[in-house]
């Protein structure tokens, strides 16, 4: 997938789970491809949302409504640099997961927003 189809995946999956309050942005298993990642960056990056301490001890990021750019920034790396990344709405009701084997799962506790994005997908 080219990286503008990841930016607007990124963009997509995020809006199924941002809120208004509050939206949980995990990274995870980012050491699998070191070939394809550039961590600086990403350090740079949270550096410049004031997250001074490594990966390893804060992979979490809690997003509020108001940086919802912050948080595509953080699922569009995961993408680019072929990381695992789980997005969780603040209720939990919505949650997405990207695997590093590059796959993505949508889950809802509300059938019919599962329906909705699913069928989203299947259009494309």
């Amino acid at each position: 997938m080219d990286s503008g189809k990841k930016v607007n995946l990124a963009k997509r999956l995020v809006s199924f789970v941002a809120s208004e309050s509050e939206t949980l942005i995990l990274v995870d298993d980012w050491a699998v491809w070191p070939s394809s990642q550039h961590l600086p960056l990403f350090t740079r990056f949270r550096e410049s949302l004031g997250e001074r301490r490594p990966l390893t001890e804060a992979p979490a990021h809690i997003i509020t409504g108001t940086d919802r750019d912050d948080a595509i920034s953080i699922v569009a790396t995961s993408l680019l640099f072929i990381w695992d990344c789980y997005g969780i709405s603040a209720t939990g009701r919505d949650a997405f997961y990207i695997s590093h084997d590059e796959f993505c799962y949508f889950a809802s506790r509300d059938a019919s927003i599962a329906e909705r994005v699913a069928s989203q997908f299947a259009a494309k």
